[in-house]
């Protein structure tokens, strides 16, 4: 009964402290540390094999059972280690532990309200320094949008020239679907994209301005490479991480706010960055991504006085004694067994109604949006095609003395008015 008892204590256990287990079944705990690695997945490819020796008093002897402790993705594992045996399913019986990790999952999302990791947390207060930005009083800062994501995947080579990167991520920028989000929530212009307030090989920053404008950019957005130098800066070197942050205006002022319909829309177009992302990283920069850790994707809405700046809710009546936020946070987690970015949108949606909104009856305006979801969660969806091919003809960048203005590809793309 006592190996019954150890066995059952081992078998799956997470009893994970700090760099050790703990298992209950000893008298003291039992500690082991990994080799250093440079990439995650090399960590599932180290395993630790322990020997169990229990002794029986009634009748007299023992039995020796092993044990094969390791991890398997991001979470350990204990089973019993049979040599010459096929081994359970995950698990090699040499140094390997299999499947190894796939390319990111980018199309299917969990809603996340902890275990967010910190460094996505971190990106609500990253900033970019522009003059303009200094001498606006703090006061008068208008309501504001930031996405920030982060996805995993291999280092970039210290042989790439920096001005491909700052070109590529100018190119990145220019393109569906960051523009098409842009134009939803703001009016663009004739700005272009410029880098300004970068610190590569690793760290490029964005401004979305017309040209020669000393203004208050419409949007600025900053990309974080993985490379070895980027840890001592507190990030994890493992990943590549993406701003973006704009104030919506209409006709130089704050734009007027937008319902429900039209949120679900921004925020499921927000969910489909981290696939033009991961196209990005893969297909352009060469990086392949890794599903292992998983991509997060975060959403920051701000106001000065309450959200109701940014989002149109007259036809609600709130909670009595509640009062109606001024800023909303959204986490995800990419997962293949998620939602549909349109179906996380809505989540998303419910959680700003009750939490910050603190609305009543508002659940059959969502559901109106969830007969429409299946469509929605593809439609607009990033490929690789939408990163591919970058040359140019791609809008929304100032390359070589030669302008080329965002949308000029189609001139019947016009600001259209803000939905209500």
């Amino acid at each position: 009964m006592a190996f019954l008892a150890l066995q059952q204590d081992l078998d799956g256990t997470k009893w994970l402290r700090g760099s050790h287990w703990v298992f209950p079944s000893l008298s003291e705990s039992v500690k082991f540390s990994y080799s250093a690695v440079m990439r995650w997945p090399y960590l599932s490819r180290q395993h630790l094999v322990i020997t169990v020796h229990v002794i029986r008093d009634d009748p007299p002897g023992y039995n020796d059972v092993r044990f094969q402790l390791g991890n398997r993705g991001t979470e350990p594992y204990c089973v019993e280690y049979l040599e010459g045996q096929s081994q359970p399913e995950g698990v090699a019986d040499g140094s390997t532990v299999t499947p190894e990790p796939g390319p990111a999952t980018i199309d299917r999302w969990k809603l996340a309200i902890s275990g967010i990791s910190s460094e996505v947390n971190l990106l609500e207060n990253n900033s970019l320094t522009h003059p303009a930005y200094m001498r606006r009083p703090l006061e008068e800062t208008p309501p504001s949008v930031r996405i920030g994501m982060r996805m995993a995947c291999a280092q970039i080579d210290p042989a790439t020239a920096t001005s491909t990167l700052r070109a590529r991520f100018r190119e990145f920028l220019g393109r569906p679907p960051v523009m098409e989000l842009l134009r939803e929530l703001t009016e663009v212009g004739d700005a272009v994209w410029t880098p300004r307030n970068e610190n590569p090989p690793f760290n490029f920053g964005a401004i979305l301005a017309p040209p020669g404008s000393e203004e208050i950019p419409l949007a600025w957005a900053r990309l974080l490479l993985p490379d070895s130098q980027t840890q001592q800066y507190g990030r994890d070197a493992r990943f590549a991480y993406l701003v973006l942050y704009l104030e919506p205006q209409q006709g130089g002022q704050p734009a007027p706010p937008a319902g429900l319909p039209i949120w679900h829309q921004h925020l499921g177009n927000a969910l489909q960055l981290p696939a033009a992302l991961a196209a990005f990283l893969t297909d352009v920069l060469e990086l392949a991504t890794t599903d292992d850790p998983a991509a997060e994707v975060a959403v920051w809405l701000k106001a000065q006085r309450s959200l109701t700046d940014l989002v149109e809710v007259d036809a609600f009546e709130a909670v009595a004694g509640s009062p109606q936020a001024n800023w909303f946070t959204a986490y995800a987690i990419a997962n293949p067994e998620g939602d549909h970015p349109s179906e996380t949108a809505l989540a998303w949606l419910r959680r700003l109604c009750d939490q910050s909104l603190h609305l009543i009856d508002y659940e059959s305006e969502l559901d109106s949006l969830r007969s429409t979801a299946a469509d929605s969660s593809t439609a607009g969806r990033a490929s690789s095609e939408g990163v591919l091919g970058l040359s140019a003809a791609c809008g929304g960048s100032e390359e070589g003395g030669q302008r080329r203005t965002l949308g000029s590809h189609d001139p019947s793309r016009q600001q259209a008015p803000r939905a209500r």
